[in-house]
This record gives structure tokens, sequence and C-alpha cells, in this order.
């Protein structure tokens, strides 16, 4: 199971619990009672989903990543790539620009001609490169744990839902090792959330459990312009307010 390893420290990040209180708000459920499991896996299959909605519409500040990628270069018909999933780093989803200097130190870096490939990235410009920074988005986080069980020992790679958030674990798991009993826990990884998804993601899986749920298409419209405005909004408070001109994504499969 893929999951991220370089989070950038200063994330912004919204507790899946807040978006989970968010959702039964608005639905008047309470999840507190055993026999609402079924309610609370829907809606993280719900949530799973809006997630992914919200995270590939388009190239969210707070998403994009600026990294120095080794460049594969064989010498053969292959030519030089900078490969989308190597171990230990973050996956590559969608590639905005690649430069053959640090765009953190550099107020305009020397960009390098590029294109997609089932490869990676395949780097053509002239010159031989070791290293390019990508500037690029990494694959979305999945929440497709269960709640966590003191009982229970997890492989590496296994996610679960403690308290207020998802975990992965990074390595085996014995029995007891409580995600939360150490945030500096080197054995599990928190899954982000991004905060500026929050109000889509509420909005968003209260529609689905609506539509799910069979409601009459006249009670989805009011809902469903909920969704639209939390994500309009969003877009909004990037583009205007932060100053960011947002680009299209470009998918790498």
């Amino acid at each position: 199971m893929p999951y991220e390893i370089n989070t950038p420290p200063n994330f912004r990040a919204v507790k899946y619990s807040t978006i989970l209180r968010g959702v039964l708000d608005l639905y008047s459920e309470d999840t507190d009672d055993p026999a609402q499991d079924f309610l609370w896996k829907r809606i993280r299959t719900f949530a799973n989903q809006r997630l992914g909605y919200f995270w590939y519409e388009t190239a969210w500040p707070e998403l994009v990543r600026h990294e120095q990628r080794d460049v594969v270069d064989d010498g053969d018909e292959f030519g030089a790539y900078v490969p989308y999933q190597e171990d230990g780093i973050s996956t590559i989803a969608d590639v905005y620009r690649v430069f053959s200097e640090s765009p953190y130190t550099h107020k305009t870096p020397k960009e390098v001609d590029y294109r997609l490939s089932d490869l990676g990235v395949q780097i053509y410009s002239e010159g031989e490169f070791e290293t390019v920074w990508v500037s690029y988005k990494p694959t979305k986080p999945e929440l497709i744990g269960n709640n966590y069980s003191a009982t229970t020992a997890y492989a590496e790679g296994d996610q679960v839902f403690c308290v207020d958030d998802f975990y992965t674990a990074l390595v085996d798991i014995t029995a007891g090792s409580t995600p939360q009993a150490d945030e500096s826990n080197s054995d599990w990884q928190k899954v982000l959330i991004p905060l500026s998804a929050k109000d889509y993601m509420i909005h968003g899986i209260y529609y689905d459990l609506l539509k799910h749920n069979g409601e009459p298409q006249e009670n989805l419209v009011a809902p469903k312009m909920d969704v639209d405005e939390a994500m309009n909004f969003a877009l909004y408070r990037t583009k205007q307010v932060q100053g960011h001109n947002l680009r299209m994504r470009i998918p790498t499969r």
C-alpha cells in the first residue's frame, strides 16, 4: 500500500474528526452508537472520494512540491527520465514544471524541457543532468483504515483510524502501539487532509449520503449548490486572495 513519507512540516491540515462531525451535524446522526458503524464506513468511503475530487481539481499551492530528483540515464533508447515512483519519497501524480536549479533560491530558475511517458518525466533539454527540480503534486492519500484496536498487530502499510485522524504503519506494529501515544512516533505516519478541503468535503459527503439514500431530486438541489459553492470559494480564495495562478492538472497516467 503506498503511503506518504515526505510531508511538508508546515502543512495546514484539518482533522478527519472535524470533517466527520461537520457531516453528522448536517445529517443529524451520531456515530457513538455501535449500530452506526455502517454509517461511519460509508462516510469514510465518500470522504476518500471527495478528497480525490478536491486533490486533483487544480494545482493547490499547499499540495504542490518542489523537489530535487535524481535523473535516470543508462545511455539506452529510453533516454533520461525521472521515475514517478521511488522508494522513500512521494509518488509523482501531476507534473507542472521542471527546472535545472532550485526554484526556492532562484527568482527565475532555468526550465528544462520535458514530457511525460510511461517511464516517468522524460528530460529533453540539451546537456546532461544528474538531478533536476520537479514541481509536482503527489498522489492523494487514501482514507481506508478501520478503527484502531489495541489487541491487533499491524503490518507495514496498514492504516487505522485513531481518535481524530487516520494513520499508516511505517513498520510492522506490535499490538498496543497506539498511533496517538506520541506525535513524534516514527512507527506511524498521520494521513493529512488539506485544511482548504474542509468545507467542500463536509458538504460533498453530506450530498453523497442524501443521494445514496434515495432522496428526491428536489431535495438534492440545495445541498449540491452548497458543494459547488464550497469548491468555487476554495478556488477563489487561492487564486484571488492568496494571489496564485492556478494551473489545470496534467495527468501522468
